[in-house]
């Protein structure tokens, strides 16, 4: 993705914490972009101001409700883009309305 368009999204990421999760949310943030990470526990690096954490097991929908209303401000509306790296589901089809 090129740096101008990424700049201009705020990516949702699960399994942010480490292996694919991680390096899916680098590659965002590289091109200018900001990342919000999903995971159980926060990853071990320091990842910049453009990304926050939000503590969550995707496998639970009211843990994914409380991390998408963990982040006001940084999610336009939109769940666009989201990558999926734990769990083996998508969280769209939880995300809050007008989110899909």
């Amino acid at each position: 993705m090129s740096g101008d368009r990424a700049s201009a999204r705020t990516f949702v990421v699960t399994g942010a914490a480490s292996g694919i999760g991680l390096a899916t949310a680098r590659r965002p943030l590289a091109d200018g972009g900001t990342v919000v990470g999903a995971d159980l526990t926060a990853p071990d690096e320091e990842l910049g101001a453009r990304f926050d954490f939000v503590a969550a097991d995707v496998t639970d929908e009211s843990a994914v409700m409380s991390a998408f209303a963990a982040v006001p401000g940084r999610l336009d509306g939109s769940c666009t883009p989201l990558v999926s790296q734990a769990a083996g589901r998508s969280i769209c089809s939880t995300a809050p309305s007008g989110s899909e």
